[in-house]
Order: C-alpha cells, then sequence, then structure tokens
C-alpha cells in the first residue's frame, strides 16, 4: 500500500490513534488496519520518520514497530515490512545517532524472525550512491562506511535468523538491548498483588481469587502493611493485605452507584477514582467522581460520611480526580478535574489553590506563577509531601508534572514541555523528557524520587524531585 502506518479517527479507537506520532496523524487518509485487510494486499508495511514527525527518540521507533508487528500478526494475518525508516545527518555530523536507529529498528526485525513472528523483510530509506549533497537528508552515501558496517551486520544476522527460528529465542541480552536503547537496567521486578488481568469483576479473598472491576486510586498506610484501592466500577473501596494480596471490602454497595452516607456496609459510593490516608489508616478520604464530592471513611467506627459536598463557595465541583494529604491529613488537596484547579480542602472547608475560582472548564492553559494565575488542563492526580509543604500535579491535557510550593503558592513545572513524546531526560538529543497523559502520581517515602503512571507510554517513570530528571 505504501502508506506510514497511521491509524485514522474513522477506522481505530482512540487508544490506536494515541500510538500515532501526533493528532494531526489522525485524519490523513489512512488506516494500518484498514487499508491492508483487502484480500488483493499480500502484506503489511510502514514507515518511519523520526525528523519529520517531530519523534527523534528511538524508543518511539521501537513501539511504533512493535504496535504494527502486533496488529499484523493478530488482525490482518499477514507478512510485515518495515519499508521506509532512517534518520537524517547534518553535514559534518557524526554517524552515531543514525546508526543507532537503524541498529534498533533491524533488532526488533531480527527478534520477531527469530520467534517465527510476521516480520518479512526490511528496507532502509535510502541509498544515494555517490555525491557531495545529502539528497533529502535521509541519504545513504557509498563512502557512509560506518553505517554500512550496520547494514551488513544485520543483513547477515536476519539471514541466520530466518534459519533458526525458535520461539523461545532471544535475539539480545538485556545488557544488550538497555544499552542500546538507552534504558537503565533494574533489580525491581513486577508482581501481581491481587486481581486478575483481563478479568474484571469483584471478588474478596486470597490474592488468586480476588476480582477488581478498573481499580484507579491508591493509597498506602503509614505501616505498608495496607493498599486501599478506589474500586471505581465496583464502586467501593478495598483494602489489600500487602504482604498476602488477601482483599476485603471496606465500604459502598458492590455494583450500586449512588450518594447514601451511613454504616460502611450500606453507603453507597458512584465511581469512586482516587483516596488518600494518614499514616495512622484510621480512615479513607475518596474521591467520588460521579457524586462530585469527598467522602469519609471512618475505619473504626465503620462509617461513611460526606466530606466535601459537590456545591462549594466557588461553584460544583467537576469530576474530581485527584486527592492527596499530608503525613495526618490535616492538610488536604483536591485535583478538581473538570474545573482545571487545585482545591484546598483541609478540614472540609474548600479554598481555590491554583488555578481559577470559577467557570474553571473555560480557563484551562498551561501557565505557571503565581497559585493565582496559574491554569491546568484537565490535571488528574496529587501526591503531597509528608510534611504538606509541596504537592505534585499530574496535569493530564498539559502532558507534564506540575509541583505547587504550598508555603509560598509558586507553582512551576517539574518534567515535561507541554508535547506528546516518550523519551527520558538521558537523550541521544539532549532534549527535555515528555509524557504521554500522566495519569497517577506517588512520592518515595524520602520524597525524591516522583512515580508517574504514563498512562499511553504505557509504563511507569520516575522523576527526581530536585532535578526534575525522567527515567522509565
Amino acid at each position: 500500500v505504501g502508506e506510514d502506518g497511521f491509524y485514522s479517527s474513522e477506522f481505530s479507537n482512540e487508544n490506536y490513534m494515541k500510538m500515532n506520532p501526533g493528532e494531526w496523524a489522525n485524519n490523513q487518509g489512512q488506516d494500518f488496519i484498514a487499508n491492508h485487510k483487502g484480500k488483493d494486499i499480500s502484506y503489511a508495511a510502514i514507515h518511519i520518520w523520526p525528523d519529520d514527525w517531530n519523534h527523534r527518540e528511538v524508543r518511539f521507533q521501537h513501539d511504533w514497530i512493535l504496535q504494527h508487528i502486533f496488529d499484523a500478526e493478530n488482525k490482518l494475518k499477514k507478512p510485515f515490512v518495515i519499508e521506509e525508516f532512517g534518520k537524517t545527518r547534518e553535514a559534518g555530523e557524526s554517524f552515531d545517532r543514525r546508526n543507532r536507529f537503524l541498529e534498533t529498528a533491524f533488532m526488533d526485525a531480527e527478534t520477531n524472525v527469530l520467534k517465527g513472528g510476521a516480520v518479512a523483510g526490511t528496507s532502509f530509506w535510502n541509498w544515494y550512491g555517490r555525491g557531495d549533497g545529502r539528497g533529502d537528508g535521509y541519504a545513504i552515501f557509498s563512502e557512509d562506511s560506518s553505517t554500512f558496517e550496520v547494514i551488513n551486520k544485520y543483513s547477515d544476522r536476519l539471514k541466520q535468523a530466518v534459519h533458526n527460528k525458535d520461539e523461545n529465542a532471544v535475539a539480545f541480552t538485556t545488557e544488550e538491548f538497555n544499552a542500546l536503547y538507552g534504558l537503565l537496567s533494574s533489580e525491581g521486578r513486577v508482581e501481581t498483588l491481587a486481581g486478575k488481568s483481563g478479568e474484571p469483576g469483584h471478588a474478596d479473598g486470597s490474592s488468586d481469587k480476588t476480582k477488581l472491576n478498573e481499580p484507579h486510586g491508591l493509597a498506602l498506610s503509614g505501616d505498608g502493611k495496607s493498599l486501599f484501592v478506589a474500586d471505581k466500577e465496583n464502586h467501593v473501596i478495598r483494602r489489600v493485605d500487602t504482604a498476602t494480596g488477601e482483599t476485603t471490602t471496606v465500604a459502598g454497595v458492590v455494583g450500586e452507584p449512588g450518594l447514601i452516607d451511613g454504616p460502611a456496609a450500606e453507603a453507597l459510593f458512584n465511581g469512586p477514582v482516587a483516596v488518600t490516608v494518614p499514616a495512622s489508616g484510621d480512615f479513607i478520604l475518596v474521591a467520588d467522581a460521579g457524586n462530585n464530592a469527598v467522602r469519609r471513611v471512618d475505619l473504626g467506627a465503620g462509617t461513611v460520611a460526606t466530606f466535601v459536598a459537590k456545591e462549594t463557595p466557588f461553584g460544583w465541583l467537576g469530576n474530581p480526580q485527584g486527592i492527596s494529604c499530608d503525613e495526618t491529613c490535616e492538610k488536604v488537596v483536591l485535583v478538581d478535574s473538570g474545573n482545571s484547579r487545585v482545591l484546598d480542602i483541609s478540614n472540609g472547608k474548600v479554598a481555590v489553590l491554583a488555578g481559577p475560582e470559577d467557570k474553571g472548564w473555560e480557563k484551562k492553559g498551561f501557565q505557571n506563577g503565581p497559585a493565582a494565575n496559574a491554569t491546568f488542563s484537565f490535571p488528574l492526580n496529587s501526591a503531597m509531601t509528608s510534611d504538606g509543604k509541596v504537592v505534585y500535579i499530574a496535569s493530564n491535557d498539559n502532558t507534564a508534572i506540575r509541583k505547587v510550593d504550598l508555603s509560598t503558592g509558586e507553582v512551576t513545572t517539574l518534567a515535561g514541555d507541554g508535547t506528546d513524546g516518550t523519551r527520558d531526560s538521558e537523550n541521544i538529543f539532549e532534549e527535555p523528557a515528555r509524557f504521554r497523559w500522566p495519569m497517577g502520581v506517588a512520592l518515595s517515602p524520602d520524597g525524591r524520587l516522583l512515580f508517574v503512571a504514563d498512562q499511553y507510554n504505557h509504563r511507569v517513570r520516575a522523576v527526581d524531585t530536585q532535578s526534575g530528571a525522567v527515567k522509565t
């Protein structure tokens, strides 16, 4: 077909379009899956133009290739060719960056071929022979010896891979992969504490039996023994034993949305999305988004009460998505997402901390400075330091992490520059780190690291709260 591989708003859902290099790609008259479905199309192919698309990070190229390999194998069931890929090089510039882009594309191809996957070929862009000009910027000339070393090396490796297919084969060690992609090695492990992937529902009990339904907000008790969960689509609050994964429902009626205070087992929530607890773990404050309210669950008494109602002196709450507090929960901050503002709701009394006092939906923006002048665009979540001096905001549409100094009222940007992207701070272009819909944030116990759930990059990032440096 000869297309780039974009996903369109006409044929693909929102999650697919988030893979595109930008919103401009949503309506280019092409859709990778729809355009390759025809019975007369023998194979699928994509292009990758990192400079033209303003995605000059190797990680984007890697994600772009893997997404299309997945679609070729699972949706199209056709062979797949990485048809046009490369990297521009200015006259006099080192070959290192271009060679790295080519090498990582070849790496992805080889890994898939070894596993007997859909990849059937690669075709770098583009061969120019001899010449003094730079062609279209992507040109590879016969005198570019180091680039040809990469091409020859992987041509040989790909030939060998065709004859050595093994579904368990690994083309590269973890160390080699991380070194090439600039990723950090990690001793950490990811384990499932509670719930079953792909099986939404409600079930209490041991870790292997527990089911949840769109769990959103998390809050850890001071002793680290209890993890409280806003189980959104079940309309309940859960407690998970961090040692065993044993899960119980502490408040709400499963599957029954509503707004009723009283005994915890009879109280009703409506799509709770965020929770916060004091170090003592005596109670839980809940951002009850569907009710546009904040609720308090008293664990000792087993009761639920409305902490902040939807009607405030500054208008109605608008789909509050985040809540956080200091060590004692004497200082409490609510992210009033629909109004693009941050509220101080300490002791149940509402004051505007940062952002507009009214009609916030009309006053979205990305402005730092004094809290009264600062603007946000659909902020989603927050994390407060234990001493209550600073709160960090995942400002979703700003694709940035914002910082509010609670002692001075100053709003600054800790990380992100307002543009979607995947890169960490350490990148070969020495350009700012970027996010793609940062959704959740949590602080390390010492407050030095802020962990970010980077939704549409499908990864967890760590931000140094002193320097703003971002690492995946």
